[in-house]
């Protein structure tokens, strides 16, 4: 399943509804999704049915209160008020909360409740509904109106939002004119491949002489210092790698500071750092962990022959050759980590180094598109 459902809760309250979440939770798990029935109804319903040994019995606020803060999908398969009086309580906003469906118990209508675009509801609804033979009720606008959606292609892109707010008035826009601009700066056009364009949204330069007519504007950069009053909406691709080298025992702080303070020096958004590399001599350091932790990346780490063997042209350290058996960590960790080519040379300051490149991404803007 290409999307962001990877796991699905699913919970019943009658024999059929049981048997049908059964049919469901095999059927995802060929599909390599992780599904799990619970049941919430009245025990004496389940007398004779062959698949009530294998199901979980909850209450229902036990059920939501275990899964709701998971990130996981909710489907449930019964009457659509009792989803909803049941999620009311730990509902926050969209971009926070999971996908939550609901099914009829013979699976005729499959209607999204939460987090249609950006949790993954819409396309599951559209999957779970291929399963039973039934119909998947989407009422977002834009789906209804076939028109590109900016949340789904955030989330199949593994692009951050800027601003949820400009968001709302790109798709207000985008559906009163059904005509949108998408801006790629020329400093990234070499490492950002947008491709997949649907009819209703042009690629254009960003001093193209058109957007003064544009009904909504998108920008498609991991540059930093965009999202002011006035400025297009923009999607931050994850497509940054910070390298980075340390002496032992760096305090977590000072790494944070320092890599934080230079990808704001060179108008990078720290949105963008897809992930953190170095030589494996330092998995060890706390301070290298944290930061990646701290950006919410995986720590890439390569031994010294893997990062002597990346080309290109380095800045050397004859004491960082003699310490580590390579003469430069952060700039070839980064290239070796995927990056296509250095945005930001080595920088190094009271024992720290870091390089920032940028690895070759394709962000697809049409749902039928390779993500």
């Amino acid at each position: 399943m290409n999307g962001a459902v990877q796991h699905v809760h699913i919970v019943c309250f009658t024999r059929n509804g049981l048997e049908l979440s059964h049919l469901l939770c095999t059927q995802l798990a060929a599909l390599h999704v992780d599904a799990a029935v619970s049941y919430a109804g009245r025990p004496e319903h389940l007398c004779g049915s062959a698949s009530a040994g294998s199901v979980a019995a909850v209450t229902l606020g036990q059920w939501v209160q275990e899964h709701f803060l998971s990130g996981h999908a909710l489907v449930y398969v019964g009457a659509a008020g009792i989803a909803v009086r049941s999620i009311a309580p730990f509902v926050k906003d969209k971009c926070a909360d999971p996908a939550v469906l609901v099914l009829d118990e013979k699976g005729q209508f499959v209607i999204p409740l939460l987090s249609g675009h950006i949790g993954g509801a819409n396309e599951l609804a559209q999957l779970l509904a291929g399963i039973t033979g039934g119909h998947a009720a989407l009422t977002t606008a834009t789906d209804v109106n076939a028109l590109f959606s900016v949340d789904v292609c955030a989330r199949k892109n593994h692009c951050t939002i800027s601003s949820m707010e400009k968001a709302k008035r790109f798709s207000a826009a985008l559906l009163e004119s059904h005509r949108a601009f998408v801006l790629q700066p020329a400093a990234f056009r070499d490492s950002i491949v947008i491709e997949h364009v649907p009819p209703e949204l042009s690629l254009v330069p960003e001093d193209s002489p058109q957007l003064s007519q544009a009904a909504a504007t998108v920008l498609v950069s991991p540059a930093a210092g965009c999202d002011v009053p006035g400025s297009p909406l923009q999607l931050v691709p994850s497509c940054l790698v910070a390298g980075v080298g340390c002496k032992k025992g760096t305090p977590v702080q000072a790494l944070r500071d320092f890599v934080s303070g230079v990808l704001a020096e060179h108008g990078l958004h720290a949105a963008a750092v897809a992930a953190v590399a170095s030589i494996d001599v330092k998995a060890g350091e706390a301070a290298v962990q944290e930061l990646a932790a701290f950006f919410r990346v995986p720590a890439l780490f390569f031994a010294a022959g893997e990062l002597e063997a990346v080309q290109g042209d380095f800045l050397p350290s004859e004491f960082v050759q003699r310490t580590v058996g390579v003469d430069n960590v952060c700039e070839r960790a980064a290239v070796a980590a995927g990056a296509s080519r250095l945005l930001v040379r080595k920088t190094a300051r009271d024992g720290m180094t870091v390089a920032v490149g940028i690895r070759t991404v394709h962000i697809s803007l049409s749902e039928g598109g390779a993500a």
